[in-house]
C-alpha cells in the first residue's frame, strides 16, 4: 500500500512508516522515478516542493544504498552541500558536476583536480549554450579557483571562460600552457 502511494506521488514517502522505510524500499522509490522528469519527481514536505532526490539526501540518506545515494547526488540542487565532506569522493564530485556546473562551490579544494576542473568547464560551456536566457554566473572568485587546474593542463579551455572571470593571472596561467590562447584574452 505504501509503495502504491508513493508510486502516484513522491510526496506521500514522508508518510510511510519508519519500519517500512527500508534500504530496500527505498531502492524500488529510486527505480520508479530514476527516468521521470523533474516534474513528477517533486514532493511536497512541510510546506515546502523539494526533489526527491533532495528529499531522501537531507531526511533519509542514513537509509539509502550505493545505489539510491549515487542517483540523489546526480539529480538534487546542491547535493553535496548536503552530505558531510567526509563522505564526498571525486566519483560523486562528478556526478554531481553531471547536474549542474554550480556544483563547484560545493566541491573540496582537494578534488580540484585539471580533469574535474574540465569537466567543470566544459559543463558551464553546454549550459550557457542550452540557457542563453538564464543568468549563469557564479561567483567569479570559485570560478576562477575551479578554472585554474584545467587551464593548466589545457590553456585553450580560457575560451570556455566568460570574460568577467579572466584575470591577468589566469589568462597568464592559459597562456603559458598554450599561446594560441592568447587570442582568448580579453
Amino acid at each position: 500500500m505504501c509503495l502504491t502511494a508513493v508510486k502516484s506521488h513522491p510526496s506521500a514517502l514522508q508518510y510511510v512508516p519508519d519500519d517500512i522505510l527500508s534500504t530496500s524500499f527505498l531502492d524500488t522509490v529510486v527505480d520508479i522515478y530514476q527516468d521521470r522528469p523533474a516534474n513528477e519527481s517533486q514532493a511536497y514536505v512541510n510546506g515546502t516542493v523539494i526533489s526527491l532526490a533532495s528529499y531522501l539526501l537531507t531526511d533519509m540518506q542514513e537509509k539509502l544504498s550505493e545505489k539510491a545515494f549515487r542517483y540523489c547526488i546526480s539529480k538534487a540542487d546542491h547535493a553535496l552541500s548536503l552530505i558531510l565532506e567526509e563522505r564526498i569522493t571525486e566519483e560523486y564530485c562528478y556526478l554531481a558536476l553531471q547536474h549542474s556546473f554550480r556544483e563547484i562551490a560545493h566541491i573540496p579544494e582537494k578534488f580540484y583536480t585539471a580533469d574535474l576542473c574540465t569537466a567543470f568547464l566544459k559543463r558551464y560551456a553546454d549550459d550557457v549554450k542550452k540557457w542563453k536566457n538564464v543568468d549563469l554566473r557564479i561567483a567569479v572568485h570559485t570560478f576562477r579557483k575551479a578554472a585554474r587546474p584545467a587551464l593548466e593542463k589545457d590553456g585553450m579551455l580560457l575560451s570556455l571562460c566568460p570574460e568577467h572571470c579572466i584575470s591577468a593571472a589566469l589568462a597568464k596561467v592559459a597562456v603559458k600552457q598554450n599561446a594560441d590562447a592568447f587570442q582568448y584574452v580579453p
